[in-house]
């Protein structure tokens, strides 16, 4: 068995969500409806983009990987992620897989957690990162900046379904 992986920097959010949490749930567990933000060109991204591609389990199970693609300022950039946990409809989490081909963080695991609130849903979304092994000067200067967007990424992913 293999250690417990623990990174050196963390951010987080927790929202409401106007949505039940087996809607939110239903959301949180689509890989593509999660990471839309990283198709759209926005400045953190260079006014880059990356596609998305997941396995034949499409990330709705332990051990399914979502791979993710793109170019980021001509750079190559990359990554292989897989579900490590997954219990529906309270809490999902997926973590990189080997060594990250990105630019401002490094290695990551995401948390999102799950809470009913009457018609809505209590919504915690943690990421766990490391900063990236070559130019970490880089991850230095944007590494908390990008992960804090990426957690209102996610969060505005989600709640847009609920709009």
């Amino acid at each position: 068995m293999s250690a417990i992986k623990t990174y050196d920097r963390h951010a987080e959010d927790t929202v409401m969500v106007a949505g039940s949490v087996d809607a939110v749930f239903a959301v949180v567990d689509d890989p593509l409806k999660i990471s839309t933000h990283m198709g759209r060109r926005t400045c953190l991204m260079a006014g880059s983009t990356m596609s998305t591609e997941v396995d034949e389990l499409g990330g709705h199970a332990v051990g399914s990987h979502i791979r993710m693609t793109g170019r980021v300022i001509g750079i190559p950039v990359g990554l292989d992620q897989a579900i490590t946990v997954r219990e529906s409809p309270y809490t999902k989490q997926w973590a990189t897989q080997g060594a990250p081909k990105l630019v401002v963080i490094g290695p990551y695991a995401i948390a999102v957690e799950l809470e009913p609130r009457g018609q809505a849903t209590s919504m915690r979304v943690a990421l766990e990162y490391d900063l990236p092994a070559n130019n970490r000067w880089i991850g230095h200067l944007f590494g908390r900046a990008y992960a804090n967007w990426c957690i209102r990424q996610i969060v505005h992913d989600v709640g847009a379904n609920f709009a």
